[in-house]
């Protein structure tokens, strides 16, 4: 998803607003109410909390292919607000940029990246014997693991959506247990009044997104639709995308993990010297993880899997079958690197098939390593390429925590690109890929 971000210039009146969000109860304490503007006490809690995260990358492209290093820094301040029984107001601000992208911070004062990251109001309460609440604003929306809407953490600037949510739940049961909502937001205003420009004839579509996600803690349900999309040489996408998900109990120390979507609609692609052809939507995903827990010396958790995104022989002809990822957190499934961030334009929507094989070792209760290799192939045959293997990817990561708001990552990534993998801009063929990666985070 992208968004419009306006320049905004942050000054102390920021500080100042938090500061003053955190004296106003005590201010309405002490002041006399008002005979004609009788004040109402209730019970209003404030809470302030942040983050700042640095990360430094480097890249080896190898083959004679430019190397880079690069520093990203993302700050987020914002302000949480309980005022009363069932009322919530959530403000997040946040600045996120490289290090050295603006001419001079000395002279330049201006902050091209600072923004709104969330900004909502929640208003709820009991019905029926489950807690019901509508949150409306500019939120994060993460639903289960984040395989078709997720917050996108990873990058620097993270993910939120314009919108509104139903949120249901029962009263005092345990985290991840039984929960479900219902959402709706727009991704792109493109109305007469908003957001169209002076050279179109007509006001398009807006883009939009709407959706419904229910879990027990063990099954998990969505369905989303998105209308108004343009990606790539796509416009006008018309998309509906059912998905399931399934968490079993271990069974002789092994517990599995199975997903699968199906995603139909419609959608205008554009093709060199010719009208815009209409296309019938038919995609489908399926994955599984199998998990069980050892011990090699110290306290380990080994996974295999598979995830399998249908492609397309011939992605211009009337019938798209390359399955889209949506607004997924892509960074934790395909592969560290983001060489396949986007899995179907990536591989030129002839889909993808990533064969896992991880482990997790318990160095310390505050360290713990990680190794995953990953082998890539297309899921439908390329015009040009030789094969269908793209590569290997191994990835290793180590998270720290430090301190209790403190923590340290480092990670590293080797790519080994295969004659597929070539063809389509991966890397040279059997030439590695370096990444590495160190980044610093603290919270409060």
């Amino acid at each position: 998803m992208t968004r419009s971000r306006r320049r905004l210039r942050p000054s102390g009146a920021i500080v100042a607003l938090l500061a003053a969000a955190a004296a106003a109860p005590a201010a309405l304490a002490q002041a006399p109410a008002s005979p004609a503007s009788p004040v109402v006490p209730f019970d209003t809690s404030i809470t302030l909390f942040g983050e700042v995260r640095t990360r430094g990358e480097a890249e080896r492209a190898g083959a004679g292919g430019r190397s880079d290093a690069f520093t990203l820094l993302r700050t987020r301040v914002g302000a949480r607000a309980r005022l009363g029984a069932g009322t919530r107001v959530l403000v997040e601000v946040q600045d996120a940029r490289v290090f050295g992208e603006e001419r001079s911070t000395i002279a330049d004062g201006a902050a091209d990246a600072f923004d709104l990251h969330q900004g909502w109001l929640e208003i709820g309460g009991r019905w029926r014997g489950a807690d019901v609440a509508v949150r409306a604003g500019r939120q994060e929306i993460a639903l289960g693991n984040e395989r078709l809407v997720g917050a996108a953490g990873w990058t620097n600037f993270g993910r939120a959506f314009d919108g509104a949510r139903l949120l249901l739940s029962r009263p005092g049961q345990p985290a991840g247990a039984w929960q479900a909502s219902a959402f709706g937001a727009t991704l792109e205003e493109r109305g007469r009044r908003y957001g169209a420009t002076a050279s179109e004839a007509a006001p398009r579509a807006d883009q939009s997104l709407v959706g419904a996600f229910a879990t027990n803690g063990t099954l998990e349900l969505l369905a989303v639709h998105d209308r108004g999309a343009h990606f790539r040489t796509v416009a006008d996408a018309d998309r509906t995308t059912a998905y399931a998900r399934l968490r079993t109990p271990a069974v002789a120390g092994v517990r599995a993990d199975v997903e699968g979507a199906w995603q139909t609609g419609t959608q205008s692609r554009a093709v060199a010297d010719a009208p815009a052809v209409t296309q019938d939507v038919r995609a489908w995903f399926a994955g599984a993880r199998l998990s069980r827990e050892v011990r090699v010396g110290v306290p380990a958790t080994v996974t295999l899997g598979a995830d399998w995104l249908s492609g397309d022989t011939d992605p211009a002809d009337g019938r798209y079958g390359a399955f889209n990822t949506l607004y997924a957190t892509n960074h934790k499934w395909y592969g560290t690197m983001d060489l396949l961030l986007d899995p179907a334009g990536a591989t030129a929507d002839r889909g993808l098939v990533d064969a896992v094989a991880g482990a997790a070792l318990t160095l310390s209760p505050r360290a713990t390593l990680r190794a995953d290799a990953h082998h890539f192939r297309l899921a439908a045959e390329h015009p040009t390429a030789e094969g269908r293997v793209l590569g290997e990817e191994l990835d290793l990561t180590l998270p720290i925590r430090v301190s209790p708001a403190g923590a340290v990552e480092l990670g590293y990534s080797l790519f080994r690109p295969a004659a597929a993998g070539a063809t389509l801009g991966l890397g040279a063929e059997g030439r590695l890929r370096h990444w590495g990666y160190a980044q610093l985070r603290a919270s409060f």
